[in-house]
């Protein structure tokens, strides 16, 4: 299973720019049995206001798809990942983490879900870095792949550029 996925926001208030991110995502899921697969990914991330020009990560890892019906799925995977961070002001940094994965996905008809999902990158340099991203929301399936979403995600960084927030 191939997945493509890509944000952008920004949003302008009284003639100043408050908030300015991207976010892109590419992911493959190799299935070896019904439940069992391994995880390639890569992600990027922006945002103006956090001091990231990009951060960009590579990871892969197994995966195991505990509930599969036909209003269920729950996948959970784990894995190594590589992350490079580029800020604007800050001296950048790279460091390789793992990453745990947990996504829950409820459809409550033929082209409609919700769903869940939650990324952690601890890094295995320092014990206190770790990232976090969370997301829930409403999907609408449009035909051919494509679909359209309603979110809410939260992103938090434990060590965030200086003079910055952690989310």
């Amino acid at each position: 299973v191939f997945e493509l996925k890509g944000r952008f926001d920004m949003q302008d208030q009284n003639d100043q720019t408050n908030v300015q991110n991207a976010y892109g995502r590419a992911s493959l899921d190799h299935y070896f049995s019904d439940d069992l697969y391994v995880n390639l990914f890569t992600d990027f991330e922006h945002d103006r206001f956090r001091d990231l020009r990009l951060r960009s990560r590579i990871g892969a890892g197994p995966g195991y798809r505990w509930l599969n019906t036909d209003a269920y799925t729950l996948k959970t995977a784990v894995g190594i990942t590589y992350t490079h961070e580029d800020f604007i002001v800050a001296a950048d940094r790279d460091f390789p983490g793992a990453v745990l994965t947990e996504e829950f996905t409820w459809r409550i008809a033929p082209k409609q879900e919700f769903y869940q999902r939650l990324d952690v990158f601890p890094s295995f340099e320092t014990a206190k870095d770790v990232l976090l991203r969370a997301e829930f929301g409403y999907r609408q399936r449009l035909g051919y792949g494509l679909y359209t979403d309603l979110s809410l995600i939260a992103d938090y960084d434990n060590l965030p550029a200086p003079g910055r927030k952690s989310n």
